[in-house]
C-alpha cells in the first residue's frame, strides 16, 4: 500500500532503516520535544509574571470617549489570561507535531500520522466558515453590548450625582436615585437582551427555542411573589415611607431601618433583632414611621395614669410636668402638656404628652418616664390608680412606697355575723 502524501510528510526515515535507527530517531524526538515544551512552557510564565508586573502599571485603560469601558487592572487580567491560553495553545501544536513525528517513524503508525491531522482538519475548516459566516451577525451584537455599556456608563454617573444631591431635579427626591436607576438599569438591558437574541449563535435552532420555553416557564411560575415583592418596594420607595435608619413600627414589629432595598425591609429591634419582612407584607399592613416629623415638631410621648377624684386635677397635672422636665432627652419646647382624657366611675384618667427628637430611645424613654411619674406621686403623697386600684379601707396606710409620708398598717377589724 502506498503511503498518502500526508503520511510520507511525517515519514523522517526511508521505508528500508533498520529498526534500531528507527528508536534513536525516537529517542531524539523525545528529548528535543520534552527540551521545547519545557522551554515554551517557562517562558509563558516569564510572559505572565513580567505582564504581571511590569508591563501592568503601563497598560492604559480602555475609553470610549469619556467613559472607560475597560479599567486598566481588567485589561491586565484579561492580557494574563490570553497570554495562558495562547502559550497552552502553542503547547498543544508543538504535542500533536511531536506525536505525527513519532508515529511516523514506524510502518505499523505511520497510517495514523496522518489520519491525526485530517482529523483536525475538518473540524477546523467548519470552525473557521461558521466563524466566517457569523461576523456579521456577530458585529451586530458587539455593537448591542458597547451601546449598552455606553447607555448605562452615562446613566450611572447622572444617577450618583442625583443621589448625593449634587444634581436637582424638580420634584425628584435624592432617595429615589438607586431604585430608579436599578429600576432603568433592568428596563435596559432587557431591551438589550430583545435585541441580541436573535443575533446569537444558534438563536434559530430548536434546542434554543424549547430552553427558552422552558426558562420562560419556570420565571412565570416561581417570580410571582418576587415580582410583587419587586413592585411593592418600588411603591414604598416612591411613597416616602420610610428611610434608612427611621424608627418604625410594621406590623407587629419595632425598630430601626438598617436595610430597605426593592425586595427586603431589614429591620434592627430594640432586643437586638434582626428581622427581614418582605415588602408586600409590609405593603399590605400599617407603617407607623416614628422618625418621620423628628425635624419640625419631634415625636410625642404619651403615658396615662389615673388618680381618684379626691385629688385636685391642678396638682396632677403639676406632678405629671414635673416628671417630664425630670427625664432626659424630653424637649422643654414644646412644653410638655397635659390631657384629662376620660371621667370614670372611681378614677379619672390623665394623659402626659412630652416631645422627644431620640425615636431610638423609645423604650428607655418610656422606663425613665414612668420612673420619675413614680417618684414625684410618691413624693407628693398622692395614690396612683393605676390603671385600677381596689382596697377596702380598714385603717390600713395608704399605697404608697415606705418613706414617702405613708401610715404605718394598724390592726385591722372583723365583721361578725348578727346574732339572733
Amino acid at each position: 500500500m502506498t503511503p498518502t502524501p500526508v503520511v510520507r510528510a511525517w515519514a523522517l526515515l526511508p521505508e528500508e532503516a533498520p529498526l534500531l535507527h528507527r528508536l534513536l530517531v525516537l529517542a531524539v524526538i523525545l528529548l528535543v520535544g520534552a527540551f521545547l515544551l519545557n522551554r515554551l512552557r517557562r517562558g509563558g510564565k516569564a510572559f505572565q509574571v513580567r505582564l504581571h508586573g511590569v508591563w501592568k502599571a503601563h497598560l492604559p485603560s480602555v475609553r470610549l470617549g469619556s467613559l472607560e469601558v475597560m479599567p486598566a487592572r481588567r485589561l491586565g487580567a484579561l492580557l494574563h489570561r490570553m497570554a495562558g491560553l495562547f502559550f497552552g495553545f502553542l503547547s498543544l501544536v508543538l504535542a500533536y507535531i511531536l506525536m505525527s513525528l513519532s508515529f511516523g517513524l514506524f510502518k505499523a503508525t505511520q497510517g495514523l500520522a496522518g489520519r491525526l491531522l485530517l482529523s483536525l482538519k475538518d473540524p477546523l475548516l467548519s470552525f473557521a466558515t461558521a466563524l466566517l459566516d457569523y461576523l456579521p451577525k456577530g458585529l451586530v451584537l458587539v455593537l448591542v453590548v458597547l451601546g449598552t455599556r455606553l447607555l448605562l456608563g452615562l446613566l450611572k454617573p447622572l444617577f450618583e450625582t442625583l443621589g448625593r444631591g449634587e444634581t436637582r431635579a424638580e420634584g425628584f427626591d435624592a432617595e429615589w436615585a438607586k431604585p430608579t436607576y436599578t429600576l432603568v438599569r433592568l428596563g435596559v438591558l432587557a431591551f438589550a437582551l430583545v435585541l441580541a437574541v436573535p443575533y446569537m449563535p444558534g438563536s434559530g435552532s430548536e434546542a434554543f427555542k424549547a430552553v427558552s420555553l422552558f426558562v420562560g416557564l419556570l420565571v412565570s411560575l416561581g417570580s410571582s411573589g418576587t415580582i410583587g415583592n419587586f413592585i411593592s418596594g418600588g411603591v414604598l420607595t416612591y411613597m416616602r415611607a420610610y428611610r434608612k435608619g427611621d424608627v418604625v413600627n410594621l406590623g407587629q414589629h419595632t425598630g430601626i431601618v438598617v436595610d430597605h432595598n426593592l425586595v427586603i425591609t431589614r429591620l434592627l429591634t430594640f432586643k437586638q433583632e434582626e428581622i427581614v419582612l418582605s415588602n408586600a407584607a409590609v405593603l399590605n399592613g400599617p407603617i407607623q414611621n416614628f422618625s418621620a416629623r423628628i425635624q419640625s415638631t419631634g415625636l410625642l410621648l404619651h403615658t396615662t395614669v389615673s388618680i381618684g377624684y379626691a385629688v385636685p386635677w391642678k396638682q396632677v397635672h403639676e406632678l405629671l410636668l414635673m416628671a417630664a422636665h425630670r427625664t432626659d432627652l424630653v424637649l422643654k419646647d414644646p412644653p410638655p402638656f397635659v390631657l384629662q382624657t376620660a371621667l370614670n366611675d372611681f378614677y379619672i384618667t390623665y394623659e402626659l404628652n412630652a416631645s422627644t427628637c431620640h425615636p431610638e430611645r423609645l423604650p428607655w424613654l418610656y422606663s425613665d418616664l414612668h420612673k420619675h411619674i413614680q417618684d414625684t406621686f410618691a413624693e407628693a403623697g398622692v395614690e396612683i390608680l393605676s390603671p385600677h386600684y381596689a382596697q377596702l379601707r380598714d385603717g390600713h396606710g395608704v399605697a404608697l412606697p415606705p418613706g414617702h409620708g405613708a401610715t404605718p398598717p394598724v390592726a385591722g377589724f372583723r365583721i361578725h355575723p348578727k346574732e339572733p
